[in-house]
């Protein structure tokens, strides 16, 4: 974690930023909040290296400690999503129901 807010970072020092992160691999944080990023692209680019480094991270301690690995949780869905097919398929049964 690096915490870089409130630090007058403007678009040049990102794309350094973003330039030094190409090159490492470890971290995994990076706080920008209030700085002066224009550049939605340099933070896209900053955001992905991240997360790359977060996923490395990942993998690696996977291959590390197997034994602490559990299954992989999914994201519930959203409860409109729930409600869309819920009317779906309480639509279908009813075009079944009464032959099509």
């Amino acid at each position: 974690d690096i915490g870089l807010e409130d630090n007058a970072i403007c678009d040049g020092s990102a794309k350094m930023l973003a330039d030094a992160l190409s090159h490492n691999t470890t971290l995994q944080t990076l706080k920008l909040q209030g700085n002066d990023i224009q550049t939605e692209s340099t933070l896209r680019t900053i955001h992905a290296l991240l997360k790359k480094n977060r996923e490395v991270a990942k993998a690696k301690f996977a291959l590390e400690h197997p034994e602490l690995v559990t299954h992989v949780l999914k994201k519930p869905e959203k409860e409109e999503k729930k409600k869309k097919k819920k009317s779906s398929s309480s639509r279908s049964k009813r075009r079944e129901k009464d032959g099509g």
